[in-house]
């Protein structure tokens, strides 16, 4: 009887065979260990980003403009359940050309603002240099 190329190849390397099997009990059992490691923190942790872009207006009355240069960080924290508890966000900008700096520094309060079902107070201030910032803080 004569053994096919595959079974011959097989039977003469052995090795292979127990590598294979190695690999596979290591598939099985690895996804059981990393399951069980604990997480470097809780689940539910506040979790902080970071960016570029956004917009940036000269005036309570002034539209939004795209600043590509602007930098922005937010943190978002969830309770064990998914739900989310916390959220804020700060940014800061340059004004864009056409859109003129005031004369003196300007906050506008953000009133009567919501992220995600929550509650959020926060401000804009735009300095006579042209310089812009923003934050919301966002809690129940």
């Amino acid at each position: 009887m004569v053994a096919s190329e595959f079974d011959i190849h097989f039977e003469r390397n052995v090795p292979i065979k127990r590598f294979v099997s190695a690999v596979a009990a290591l598939a099985l059992v690895a996804p059981l260990s990393v399951a069980y490691a604990a997480p470097d923190k809780p689940l539910n942790a506040a979790t902080p980003l970071n960016g570029t872009e956004c917009i940036v207006r000269a005036g309570e009355d002034s539209p939004y403009r795209f600043d590509a240069a602007c930098e922005w960080h937010r943190v978002v924290k969830r309770d064990k359940n998914g739900a989310l508890v916390f959220f804020h966000y700060q940014d800061k900008g340059t004004l864009q050309p056409g859109q003129t700096a005031p004369d003196r520094a300007v906050k506008i309060e953000l009133v009567d603002q919501t992220w995600g079902g929550l509650p959020c107070t926060g401000s804009e201030v735009i300095t006579p240099d042209g310089n812009y910032a923003s934050n919301l803080k966002c809690s129940n």
